[in-house]
């Protein structure tokens, strides 16, 4: 069972009731902030590779290889990135650093908290076995630039805690079910709407679905 530390930020109450001659416990939906979310760079399989560099955090791919040291602008790395590691598609990546640190590929209003960490990068390789495509064309690199645009933000949204889990509790408080990892802006919503469609469907079928942990 997931031991979450906080209260849900949400919490929705379906009392119990019949419905069709039949009788449906109550069920308590709870939304919480995930505080123990996974890194999406060491726990997911990821297209794009990151590679970063920062004096307090760790920060993008670990065991990229590449020294800091090695270069001595950002534009000596780039080039090392194009030639050495042929990247096709390759953004930059900067972080705002002012009670917790974010994310981005387009930089930051207020440069004196704020400024590049490295970059975000993908091969010609990488690209085609992603698709299964054999010929790089225009709208394939604009599918790789956006798919490394959603993997930093699906960063961004670890460090910056967007992300949210929900647990199903029957009538007595004990948990039934859980759900944990959903990010972004509309993770809550989905939660819920995700919740409604499942309600719906019990209610069409007429029957109730018990879900045990």
């Amino acid at each position: 069972m997931y031991m979450h530390r906080q209260e849900p930020i949400e919490t929705i109450v379906e009392p119990a009731h019949f419905r069709a001659g039949k009788f449906y416990q109550a069920q308590t939906l709870k939304i919480y902030q995930d505080d123990d979310p996974q890194n999406p760079r060491t726990e997911w399989d990821n297209f794009g590779n990151m590679v970063c560099f920062h004096k307090r955090y760790q920060l993008g791919d670990i065991g990229h290889g590449i020294s800091e040291d090695d270069f001595s602008s950002w534009s000596e790395l780039e080039q090392f990135l194009i030639e050495e590691k042929e990247a096709a598609v390759i953004l930059p990546m900067y972080m705002y650093d002012h009670s917790g640190i974010t994310v981005n590929t387009t930089g930051f209003s207020c440069s004196w908290d704020s400024g590049q960490i490295g970059y975000t990068y993908t091969t010609c390789k990488e690209i085609l076995e992603n698709w299964g495509e054999c010929q790089i064309t225009k709208e394939l690199r604009q599918k790789a630039h956006d798919l490394l645009v959603g993997e930093v933000q699906n960063y961004d949204d670890y460090l910056t805690g967007n992300v949210y889990g929900y647990t199903l509790e029957d009538e007595n408080g004990n948990e039934i079910w859980s759900c944990w990892g959903y990010s972004g802006d509309s993770a809550v919503e989905q939660i819920k709407s995700e919740q409604l469609y499942m309600h719906n469907a019990q209610k069409s079928a007429g029957t109730q679905v018990t879900v045990e942990a």
